[in-house]
């Protein structure tokens, strides 16, 4: 959601907001996952980077998209 919120045209005190509580939300719902003993730790650390590895990979594939636009 912080990737679409960097998209829009909103100010960027809302995005670096919006992006601070996506952030917070992430680490303290993996947190409470593990201390709740639904998952192991690493569990939640697989979680986390194959969520940081997507926003990567559709961050490269829109830089992509957006710069052969640019060429024409």
């Amino acid at each position: 959601m912080a990737g679409l919120l960097w998209q829009s045209s909103a100010s960027r005190l809302t995005k670096l907001i919006g992006t601070a509580v996506a952030l917070v939300m992430s680490l303290a719902i993996g947190l409470s996952r593990i201390y709740l003993g639904y998952h192991w730790a690493t569990d939640v650390l697989a979680g986390w980077t194959v969520a940081v590895t997507w926003l990567c990979l559709l961050a490269t594939g829109l830089h992509v998209i957006r710069s052969t636009q640019d060429s024409r």
